[in-house]
């Protein structure tokens, strides 16, 4: 860290700075954590009361018996404790005579978060904790080394039930959401970000609760601190929240930030990140280029900025490509290889005319086959030589045989009945030729989309 961060924490001097990687005075150098680690963060945290007295990874031993199971702690109370922590060759770490915490919110290691609920008022017990629920593979510098197992001996002093934030005073809300909001940085630095989420949004939950006892000559300087305050923890939300990658939780909380100051250059930058990595660049690069303009020293600005300006260049390359492809083949047409004709590629078109030819014969044949099955349908069975000197009878020949299975008919019956079945014939001979039409209708039809859309 320079010496511009050394006595600032997310505060003026950190407003002012040109480095938009910093988080309450932390140079952020940690890569984006796994959004599959979340959730095991958060199963933790959520389970954090076993029904038993033990549990994996953990040794309670009872020194000394409390006031009773009823004088127990629940979630949210108010403890007081004093503790000491030893490591494995007796190595005193931690020696803290008095500690109020809220039991569930984070502000002690998690073995002490999940035992404490377990034990009575006034007792004294002994916990040795594996190092996942105390200080992991990182450690603490510089006493505590990775994965090293502890050891504490704890005094539940008392508890209370949990603190109403409505009739806390403005400087003890003040000094509880500041607590947590350095807790929240530890869990930051230690890339525990769903601890960190927890700490943070704890911390704005005290703050945005109305005070009921709220004096209406509530100093300036106050609305200041308390102010101010607020900006820290939803500017370090952001930053925390693009580390999980829940970039709309991410852009809510900048816009938070830029309800109360619309310069500000943390939270802008934040917000042109979130809104680069959901792909909405044209929305980014107006606020990238903005605090661009604002802290034009900062690499990390100008590298995103670039990024932002590569990406719509991409974009843009991308949609061209699609147009070009897209009206290519209209401005082809205008040369016409001599391998088409009219548009038509050549064994396109002799397919068309083989299909064609094809299909009108077909029909014509079966048009015809129709005529003559239904002329065969009159002379099927006993058959009588009539006279064709019968008006309307000059299409059927010299003669004509009639079916007589009636009997013997007189001769007006027998015109009649022949003058029937020949508009039966001409009906089948139109319908054959409406055949024929409606092909080549359909055939030119397609030749002519062919030419327009090929």
């Amino acid at each position: 860290q320079t010496n511009e961060f050394s006595d600032s924490l997310e505060g003026i001097k950190d407003h002012t700075s040109p480095d938009v990687s910093v988080v309450d005075g932390i140079v952020d150098r940690t890569p984006a954590g796994d959004p599959s680690q979340l959730h095991d963060q958060i199963k933790e945290t959520t389970n954090a009361y076993p029904e038993t007295d033990t549990c994996e990874d953990e040794i309670i031993d009872i020194l000394a018996k409390g006031l009773g199971r009823e004088s127990r702690p629940n979630h949210g109370d108010l403890v007081e404790v004093s503790f000491k922590g030893y490591l494995e060759d007796g190595t005193i770490v931690d020696d803290v005579a008095s500690m109020v915490c809220t039991l569930g919110d984070g502000d002690v290691i998690q073995a002490l978060d999940l035992s404490l609920p377990l034990a009575e008022r006034d007792e004294r017990f002994e916990l040795v904790t594996d190092a996942r629920f105390a200080y992991g593979s990182l450690g603490r510098d510089p006493d505590i080394p990775g994965d090293a197992t502890l050891r504490y001996e704890v005094h539940l002093l008392s508890s209370s039930d949990p603190p109403s934030y409505s009739s806390l005073s403005d400087p003890e809300r003040l000094s509880m959401a500041d607590q947590k909001r350095e807790r929240g940085n530890y869990y930051y630095r230690r890339e525990e970000y769903a601890f960190a989420v927890n700490s943070y949004n704890k911390a704005l939950k005290l703050l945005s609760v109305p005070t009921a006892n709220q004096s209406t000559e509530r100093t300036a300087s106050t609305s200041e601190l308390l102010e101010e305050l607020e900006i820290k923890l939803l500017n370090n939300l952001a930053a925390t929240q693009l580390k999980i990658q829940a970039y709309d939780a991410a852009v809510k909380s900048c816009n938070a930030v830029l309800q109360r100051d619309p310069r500000n250059f943390k939270a802008l930058f934040r917000k042109g990140k979130a809104l680069l990595e959901q792909a909405e660049v044209d929305e980014a690069i107006p606020i990238l280029r903005l605090v661009h303009e604002m802290v034009p020293s900062s690499s990390m600005v100008a590298s995103e900025l670039r990024r932002a300006r590569c990406l719509q260049q991409r974009e843009r390359e991308r949609w061209s490509r699609a147009a070009s492809k897209m009206f290519s083949q209209h401005d082809s047409r205008s040369i016409r290889p001599r391998s088409r004709f009219f548009g038509l590629q050549v064994p396109v078109l002799k397919y068309c005319i083989f299909t064609h030819l094809v299909c009108v014969t077909v029909v014509r044949r079966f048009g015809t086959d129709e005529l003559l099955a239904a002329k065969r349908r009159y002379c099927s069975r006993g058959r009588k030589n009539v006279s064709s000197t019968l008006p309307g009878f000059s299409g059927f020949g010299s003669t004509c045989w009639m079916q007589t299975d009636l009997g013997q008919r007189s001769l007006p019956d027998v015109y009649r009945f022949h003058m029937t079945e020949k508009d039966r014939l001409g009906q089948r001979e139109r319908r054959a030729a409406e055949s024929v039409r409606m092909t080549n209708t359909v055939t030119v039809a397609w030749l002519l989309w062919y030419m327009v859309y090929d």
